[in-house]
């Protein structure tokens, strides 16, 4: 059991979710078992995993992204010379690419969301360690998807209700598409099989199908 879930993972037969106020990482079957898998120093949200099969997880106010094996926590990443405020929710492709969003001000900074509109980007993390800026100008970066065949990326803008695209390239470059969808608060997202997102819809308490037209 858990106090406050964040980023739910099915992998390997499994439900993995980071509980940010224990700051533990959580893993449960299908048969109604939870076991804890790690803890790790700070507060995590989003998490990913390598093609390895090692677990990578972000802490939101440390600016770094940790790396979990066999139940063991190491250093993976740090974006402190990156990111431009909190770190949120986090992808991982196929590639071992981590798409991480920066929402640009201190979320603990009280009043500092208030002025700070469209100031959120998404930080890319190669499996070398290398970190760049892919994408800016969004209002609160939430969840993250990338497409079947790794083109296509959505994140959630849950500040503006709506949702951006943007295609991948082969470097993991991003190039923005299109803004779309009208959602109260839209944060943990995927994608189906027909390429339509699944929304959370966090002041609505609903789940939401957008298609891709």
């Amino acid at each position: 059991l858990g106090l406050y879930f964040e980023s739910p993972r099915f992998h390997d037969g499994a439900l993995w979710v980071a509980d940010a106020l224990t700051s533990k990482i959580l893993r449960a079957t299908l048969n109604k078992t939870s076991e804890l898998v790690c803890k790790i120093n700070g507060v995590p949200s989003g998490l990913g995993f390598l093609p390895d099969g090692d677990l990578v997880i972000v802490s939101m106010f440390r600016q770094k992204l940790y790396r979990c094996r066999d139940g063991e926590v190491s250093a993976y990443v740090d974006l402190v010379q990156v990111a431009n405020g909190t770190l949120d929710d986090m992808v991982v492709d196929p590639a071992g690419r981590a798409y991480v969003g920066d929402l640009g001000f201190d979320l603990l900074q009280p009043g500092a969301a208030a002025n700070a509109h469209e100031l959120g980007r998404l930080l890319l993390v190669t499996p070398n360690g290398e970190a760049r800026v892919v994408a800016e100008g969004l209002d609160f970066p939430n969840g993250i998807a990338i497409s079947g065949d790794g083109k296509r990326l959505i994140v959630a803008e849950s500040r503006a209700d709506r949702l951006a695209e943007f295609s991948v390239a082969k470097d993991g470059s991003l190039t923005f598409v299109r803004r779309f969808g009208k959602v109260a608060e839209p944060d943990g997202i995927c994608l189906d099989r027909e390429g339509a997102v699944w929304v959370s819809s966090f002041k609505e308490d609903a789940f939401l199908r957008i298609a891709r037209d």
